[in-house]
C-alpha cells in the first residue's frame, strides 16, 4: 500500500497555517510588550522569514521541488526558534 502523495489543498492548508503561525511570531513581541527585550529581533527576521516561505509554498503547491526546498529552510527556522527560548528563557 502506498502512502498517499500531498495534494494541493492539503499544502495549501498547512502552508496557510504556517503563515498564521509566522505571523503570530512576528507580532508576539509587541503584543506581550517584549520589543525591548535582546531576542525580540529573531521574532522578527524568524517570522518573516518563515511567512516569506510559506507564501511560496500557497503560490505554488503543485510544484514538487519548490515545495521541498520551501520545506527545510522553515524547519531549521522552527528549530532556532525553539533553541532562542531555551537559550533566552
Amino acid at each position: 500500500m502506498e502512502l498517499p502523495t500531498d495534494s494541493s489543498s492539503t499544502v495549501r492548508t498547512a502552508s496557510t497555517v504556517t503563515l498564521l503561525a509566522a505571523i503570530w511570531l512576528f507580532l508576539s513581541p509587541w503584543i506581550y510588550s517584549l520589543y525591548r527585550l535582546p531576542n525580540a529581533w529573531n521574532s522578527w527576521i524568524v517570522g518573516l522569514a518563515i511567512a516569506a516561505l510559506a507564501a511560496i509554498r500557497i503560490g505554488s503547491p503543485g510544484r514538487v521541488p519548490v515545495v521541498k526546498l520551501a520545506k527545510l529552510p522553515s524547519w531549521c527556522m522552527d528549530a532556532g526558534v525553539a533553541m532562542d527560548l531555551r537559550i533566552y528563557g
